[in-house]
């Protein structure tokens, strides 16, 4: 993104980007807290560790993936 912002919009940019992952959080939260909240206290923690844990799997895989590129 910075090889595509003029240098005196920075801010405005960073600014924007924080809004759009600010908000993308938010109602990822509310869509899973939906989800989690149909089945009782107990299948929702269930749920939550669940997809809490496939995220962070996934995520992890995306980090490996970034830091050693296929040759």
């Amino acid at each position: 993104m910075p090889a595509v912002v003029l240098d005196g919009e920075r801010g405005a940019a960073s600014a924007v980007f924080n809004a759009a992952r600010q908000t993308g959080s938010a109602i990822g939260v509310a869509l899973v807290g939906t989800l989690v909240a149909g089945g009782g206290l107990v299948a929702g923690l269930h749920a939550d560790v669940v997809i809490g844990g496939l995220g962070f799997l996934v995520a992890a895989a995306l980090a490996v993936l970034a830091l050693h590129p296929a040759q």
